[in-house]
């Protein structure tokens, strides 16, 4: 049937086509290809609108497929939409040229780069825009946070939705009044970023933001060779403040608006409030806590009071939740699907190697608070949690420094306690992420009490290892990790006794949680998503809750969801995979979890985790470079809650079907068909 239909295409039979499509679709109705053959369609047909319709929402489905670029920038460019459409050209030649596959070939392409360089010559605002493009394209294979060679820090960063920021220097004073030619990259700068509001001599601020915090960077341009100063214009135009930090924030408290002035043009942040007179209903405190590569087995295993006693102390009056399952494997996908509350499959951001826009389009996690009126901020160094990719979008203040260098542990306690201080006046929200854990597969250096606890014996490697994924279970690693643990544990003893002594239980909502466990605590001979590896923590606490042990079925694409419920903050669920749990005031509890694997070269699995079954799904056949899955060779395993076979076809059939529904737009359909 598909063979005839793509015959009754080359032969432009348009009545033949529309017969086959119907027949096609009704027997095939989730085939990727029906929007190609839906394109052809409606090009034949000179219905330009509908063809562009189809070409959007196939790249919206699958951002990586060169089929879909090609029709997409095909119908683009025939309705003078040039600039997306040089987007869809652009990926289409990354995808090819990183994978080492023709699907359009070299002669096609050359034709239409030259197009496109002669639309560009003929229109300055289109020249402009394809600059634009091309930067986002170049910062989307190698995001600038994990970049060495980028010298970030004294830029401007525009992000996928066009709101500028500025990055300074945070701390770094040596480098910030004296030597002005240091290395500026992320990896050994550690940088903050605003979003600016305006950059010039003059900013006014209206008296009826009340009082708030203006970050400002007087010394942005390192061309300006005198330091510059500011005035209050409105209250006291006499007395000023100089500054000769270059490329560096100061902070100045403003109350009741005011009309400041600078000798030579600075950066000005968006002003954040410092105080809510008016907490209107929310929460004075909202903190995520992400710790990264975090197996849960372990806790099950030897018991959160004997590994984690400070967590276990805290978090023993809150909600622990036993049955908690991360839905992709490493951290690039796993955290978008903690922002967007989507399965990765239906966020896309999959690459590696091309950081894409994937939040386009949905309201995300610090979206909801900061647009409940939260002073928000993101801290920490995790190199899948970057500015870049989007997780800037609702935050007023974003901390950053590639986190093997140097943000670690005990910086990221220190600096979040300083946020929490500088706004403890008003109602805030945090995301602060830790990779302690993480970086033991990567086989770096623990610190000094670390170390002092491993003999030699301990540190040998025991254990084959292709990447942090994909490593044998290693016992010398696991002592490492324990260890590693409760130094971890020790530091968020320190913020656990602050909160105590300065929040009370019904002005907090504390979470903390991972994104995936690490591959060699996971043993050899375990299916590759077992729970070993996508049973994750999840424990909060706030005075919503009653003290329990929550053994519910629970995603991690649930997780924004259960936070607005608890802030009191409406959630759009439509669009989404979230599920508001029982445990969190919700109607219904899942069946299953779902947790799934998707890597170009490597094999599709998936995995649903009951409470009394298993069910893991291996492609056998690697993912294509356009992220599309065979499952013609498909292996299934089904398992009872101990992990012995289950011999029931039924039930098999049955969660195939559910795991194909899930990556229906991602599946190769045989070709006869």
């Amino acid at each position: 049937m598909k063979q005839k239909l793509e015959q009754a295409i080359l032969q432009q039979d348009i009545p033949e086509i529309e017969a086959c499509l119907t027949r096609y679709e009704a027997c095939n109705p989730t085939d990727f290809d029906l929007f190609s053959y839906k394109i052809s369609l409606a090009l034949l047909k000179e219905d330009l609108q509908a063809a562009y319709d189809f070409a959007k929402t196939a790249i919206t489905l699958n951002p990586f497929d060169v089929e879909a670029n090609y029709n997409f920038m095909v119908c683009a460019r025939s309705l003078g939409k040039y600039a997306v459409a040089y987007q869809s050209f652009l990926m289409i030649q990354f995808v090819q040229m990183r994978y080492q596959i023709t699907v359009i070939d070299d002669e096609t392409l050359a034709v239409w780069e030259q197009e496109f360089q002669i639309l560009a010559a003929e229109d300055t605002d289109l020249e402009n825009e394809f600059s634009r493009i091309e930067q986002n394209h170049r910062y989307a294979i190698l995001d600038p946070f994990k970049n060495y060679q980028e010298s970030l820090c004294g830029k401007i960063l525009t992000c996928y939705n066009r709101q500028q920021y500025y990055i300074g220097l945070a701390d770094n004073w040596y480098e910030s009044y004296f030597n002005f030619s240091f290395i500026k990259d992320p990896i050994h700068a550690k940088c903050e970023l605003f979003p600016i509001a305006d950059i010039s001599t003059k900013y006014d601020i209206p008296a009826d933001l009340g009082k708030v915090l203006v970050p400002i960077c007087l010394n942005y341009d390192l061309t300006q060779k005198n330091s510059n100063y500011i005035t209050d214009a409105a209250k006291d135009p006499t007395k000023f403040y100089r500054e000769s930090a270059r490329e560096k924030y100061c902070y100045l408290p403003v109350e009741n608006g005011t009309a400041l002035r600078t000798a030579y043009p600075a950066v000005f942040g968006t002003p954040i409030p410092l105080t809510h007179p008016d907490a209107n209903g929310r929460k004075k405190l909202v903190l995520s806590i992400f710790i990264d590569s975090f197996n849960y087995y372990l806790v099950k295993d030897l018991g959160l009071e004997t590994l984690m006693p400070e967590t276990f102390r805290y978090f023993s009056k809150g909600i622990i939740c036993n049955n908690y399952y991360s839905g992709s494997e490493w951290t690039l996908p796993s955290i978008a699907t903690y922002w967007t509350g989507k399965h990765s499959s239906h966020h896309m951001n999959l690459m590696e190697d091309y950081r894409f826009d994937f939040m386009k389009d949905s309201k995300v996690l610090a979206e909801y608070f900061h647009d409940a009126g939260y002073v928000t901020a993101k801290i920490g160094g995790n190199d899948a949690v970057t500015p870049w990719q989007g997780y800037i979008r609702g935050i007023d203040r974003f901390t950053y420094q590639y986190s093997s260098q140097a943000y670690r542990t005990k910086e990221v306690i220190s600096d979040v306690i300083q946020q929490i201080e500088t706004f403890k006046d008003a109602c805030q929200y945090i995301w602060f992420d830790f990779l302690d854990l993480h970086d033991i597969a990567g086989g770096f250096m623990c610190s000094l009490p670390v170390q002092s606890r491993l003999p030699l014996a301990a540190r040998h490697i025991d254990n084959n290892i292709t990447t942090t994924v994909k490593q044998s279970f290693s016992p010398n690693r696991r002592e490492i990790y324990i260890q590693q643990l409760r130094e971890l544990d020790f530091y968020l003893g320190i913020l656990y006794q602050y909160l105590e002594r300065n929040y009370k239980d019904e002005e907090i909502i504390v979470s903390l949680f991972s994104d995936h466990g690490t591959a060699f605590m996971v043993e050899d001979g375990k299916p590759f998503l077992s729970e070993q590896r996508v049973n994750v923590p999840f424990m909060l606490r706030c005075s919503n809750l009653s003290p329990r042990i929550s053994d519910e079925l629970i995603e991690t694409a649930d997780y924004t969801a259960i936070l607005c419920k608890l802030a009191g903050i409406p959630y759009h669920f439509e669009g989404t995979d979230a599920n508001l749990p029982l445990t969190f005031g919700g109607k219904q509890e899942r069946d299953y979890t779902f947790s799934q694997n998707i890597f170009p070269g490597d094999p599709y699995r998936a995995a649903l985790h009951g409470k009394d079954f298993h069910f893991y799904m291996d492609s056998t056949i690697p993912v294509s470079p356009n992220l599309r899955i065979d499952l013609t060779n498909r292996k299934c395993i089904l398992t009872d809650a101990n992990g012995q076979p289950v011999q029931n076809e039924a039930l098999i059939k049955k969660y195939e079907t559910i795991i194909k529904k899930e990556i229906a737009h991602l599946l190769i359909y045989p070709f006869n068909n």
